[in-house]
């Protein structure tokens, strides 16, 4: 994929008061550098067909300009990777993922094309931005908008234009400042330290409309459906906040406040604020309705402060 090639200093969470910069969407425009993501070109009359038999939504139901949360799981129903996907103006599709995965994803999704008329590559043409908020001052690009609590778009393109649009923008924002919006909208991503650690509905896959439960089947399909109609999810997405001098990484052990053998969850994605702040959100344990106390890495280590999600956590 293109890279972008930005000269505007980069704003980053550890650096500034993400509040005031999220509030000021509405009258300033601020763009995302997206360069921990790859852009994967997906291709050929078959495109559709084969995607709708390998990921968790329905594919059919894209909208021209609209971004659609994917999960892509392996047959006992664990995520090997969390996707965006998006329709191409010229009918194929475009995958969105992080970097640490697309090698090994792609290799895995070209196993299954066999004779089917697919394509797929890694983006070399194309370059993306993200952008925050109601204001788009990218009109003549590609635009998909982004479905979640924080408004936002992704806009695909020449990067030469894409170079030229951003010095349109008021503020250019780090790659932690999409991790921040994911985490405080509730929605999950997957890298490679977490492959395979989670079932959907463990990330509310299933709330934040990137499930469905009326396609046909998929890898994984089988466990999923059951859960949903005989089972319970044992864990669910949280958010969370956290003060620690260090970063901390996707992966991460939970454990219950007090409990040091008592394995309570695990970290999904986190971000390094202001006054060592670290947001987070994690994948914890949910009985009757509730996450029990967790630290970091042991039983006494650092304790987590819960945040709210936007939307509700069924009682189960």
């Amino acid at each position: 994929m293109s890279l972008l090639q930005i000269h505007s200093p980069l704003t980053s969470p550890a650096d500034s008061d993400y509040s005031s910069i999220l509030s000021s969407a509405g009258t300033l425009s601020c763009g995302f550098l997206l360069d921990h993501f790859i852009l994967v070109s997906v291709g050929g009359s078959d495109a559709e067909k084969f995607l709708q038999n390998q990921f968790s939504n329905d594919i059919s139901k894209i909208k021209n300009a609209q971004v659609q949360l994917n999960a892509y799981c392996n047959p006992k129903g664990r995520v090997l990777a969390m996707l965006y996907l998006v329709k191409r103006p010229d009918g194929g599709y475009w995958m969105i993922m992080p970097g640490d995965l697309s090698d090994a994803l792609i290799k895995r999704l070209r196993i299954y094309v066999m004779r089917a008329k697919v394509t797929i590559d890694v983006e070399e043409e194309q370059a993306m931005i993200g952008l925050l908020g109601e204001r788009n001052t990218l009109t003549d690009l590609s635009a998909y908008s982004f479905a979640g609590y924080i408004k936002r778009d992704i806009v695909i393109g020449d990067p030469k234009k894409l170079y030229g649009k951003v010095d349109q923008l008021d503020n250019v924002l780090d790659s932690d400042y999409w991790k921040l919006c994911d985490i405080l909208s509730g929605l999950p991503q997957v890298y490679a330290k977490t492959i395979e650690q989670c079932i959907p509905q463990h990330l509310n896959m299933d709330l934040v409309s990137g499930i469905s439960f009326s396609k046909g089947c998929y890898p994984g399909q089988e466990i999923i459906a059951r859960l949903r109609y005989l089972g319970k999810s044992k864990y669910r997405l949280c958010v969370a906040s956290v003060v620690s001098e260090k970063m901390i990484a996707p992966g991460e052990t939970l454990f219950e406040k007090g409990q040091p053998e008592k394995k309570a969850g695990l970290v999904i994605d986190a971000v390094q604020c202001k006054r060592n702040v670290v947001l987070l959100s994690a994948m914890l344990k949910y009985v009757n309705g509730k996450h029990p106390a967790a630290c970091l890495n042991s039983g006494d280590g650092p304790e987590l402060s819960f945040g709210s999600l936007p939307y509700v956590l069924p009682v189960e």
